[in-house]
């Protein structure tokens, strides 16, 4: 029985010991992987600022009443701005600046954290921006 006893206080310290260390490395994992998030945050931010520069060219070259939808899929929070011929996304301290060959036709901000379709419409020789859920 006294075996049995011991063998039962001898896991549980060992047990017990196994959870100390692991609550001590959670903070190390839990900044690991905020910094990997953030990564591929700005990378999803980069590939989309890339995908709507060639989305704009493309509209220069397209007549009126031509539409393209863009796909972003934000793991954070991204700011996107669109002002005179220059678009902007912020994200996790970065920012993703593009120049476009035609003016939107107003200024507008919007902010994102899911899945969204941007819209982009050529009307009367402007570029004009909507979001949508898709």
């Amino acid at each position: 029985m006294q075996s049995r006893a011991q063998v039962a206080l001898e896991f549980l310290l060992v047990f017990g010991a196994l959870i100390a260390i692991m609550l001590a490395l959670t903070p190390i994992f839990s900044a690991v992987l905020s910094r990997a998030l953030q990564a591929i945050d700005s990378a999803r931010a980069k590939a989309f600022a890339n995908e709507l520069e060639n989305s704009l060219q493309k509209l220069s070259t397209f007549s009126d009443d031509s539409t393209l939808t863009l796909i972003a899929e934000p793991l954070g929070e991204w700011k996107l701005s669109f002002k005179d011929n220059k678009a902007r996304i912020f994200t996790n301290k970065k920012e993703f600046l593009i120049t476009s060959q035609i003016d939107f036709a107003y200024a507008i901000d919007f902010s994102i954290n899911k899945r969204a379709c941007v819209v982009l419409k050529r009307l009367a020789n402007k570029i004009h921006i909507s979001l949508k859920d898709c």
